[in-house]
């Protein structure tokens, strides 16, 4: 997890599971209640361009402050950020 210097929050998760996985973050101290934004990377889903623009977001958590439950596809990354797009 990385945070900047302006308050927003960065957390990369990689499943490398065939499966489906569960996951939780969990921050040890709150966040402050913002909304999270997760862009997810997936093995069929992603076409490289030569723009190497960030996909947008597939999910948005409101009111975040110490944790998020979340389910990856197998073979997947996500990019969990407080930065909105």
């Amino acid at each position: 997890a990385i945070k900047r210097n302006d308050g927003h929050w960065t957390v990369i998760v990689t499943n490398y599971n065939i499966e489906d996985t569960k996951i939780k973050l969990d921050f040890e101290k709150s966040i402050g209640n913002k909304a999270v934004y997760r862009h997810l990377y997936t093995l069929n889903d992603v076409t490289p361009t030569p723009e190497a623009k960030i996909i947008g977001v597939s999910a948005k958590a409101n009111s975040v402050t110490t944790k998020i439950y979340d389910t990856l596809p197998g073979y997947s990354v996500a990019v969990y950020t407080t930065v909105p797009d």
